[in-house]
């Protein structure tokens, strides 16, 4: 939705401008808002993969589910484009990095499949995003991430730079909530997972 110099050829042909993005920050800064921005680094990214350009990213070209976590390209094209954004958004406290419902990791790519039998998936998450939020974190800005590959995988609790703040969802009523940890699906509270992970040190 924004015309980035990182990466045009993802913009919607209806993106705004960084100039236009620029002002629409400076209005809500005025009305007493805290900007986020919010760049997804695991999963949710056919916005890009779905380019030929950036078929290098993906765990196998036209697959769009998930980007290649083996790869230090990805890392490195993302920490390019979280500069940009933190540039554009100026003074920021924080940077949502995504982070969520990346099921698909180790399936597709041979790199990232023999990663995960050898290590797990919580070894392979970490060796990609930490790059990332170590990048943010010297530049002074908090990392933020959706947490529920925290509770699918709950290795990342004593793995994941504890500065990263954990942003803790549901979609479901509480009596109807299920994890799916191990590869079994099994009923769970919702409000102690949320005080599981303040207690492993996440804010």
């Amino acid at each position: 939705s924004v015309r980035f110099d990182t990466c045009p050829e993802i913009a919607a042909p209806d993106a705004m401008s960084k100039a236009e993005l620029a002002e629409l920050l400076a209005f809500a800064r005025g009305l007493g808002f805290e900007n986020i921005p919010l760049l997804q680094t695991l999963a949710h990214n056919a916005y890009v993969l779905r380019h030929e350009k950036y078929y290098y990213l993906s765990e196998e070209p036209k697959f769009l589910e998930l980007y290649c976590l083996s790869r230090p390209e990805t890392g490195q094209f993302l920490i390019k484009l979280a500069d940009e954004i933190v540039s554009l958004f100026g003074d920021i406290h924080y940077f949502h990095i995504g982070a969520d419902e990346a099921w698909a990791i180790g399936r597709v790519c041979k790199t990232c499949k023999a990663h995960v039998e050898q290590s797990g998936a919580a070894s392979l998450i970490t060796k990609h995003l930490t790059p990332i939020t170590s990048s943010l974190l010297a530049r002074g800005v908090r990392p933020v991430m959706w947490a529920d590959m925290v509770h699918t995988h709950p290795e990342l609790k004593t793995l994941l730079d504890r500065r990263t703040v954990m942003a803790d969802w549901y979609y479901a009523q509480p009596s109807e909530a299920f994890r799916t940890i191990g590869g079994v699906r099994s009923k769970t509270d919702v409000f102690t997972d949320a005080v599981a992970l303040r207690n492993s040190g996440f804010e």
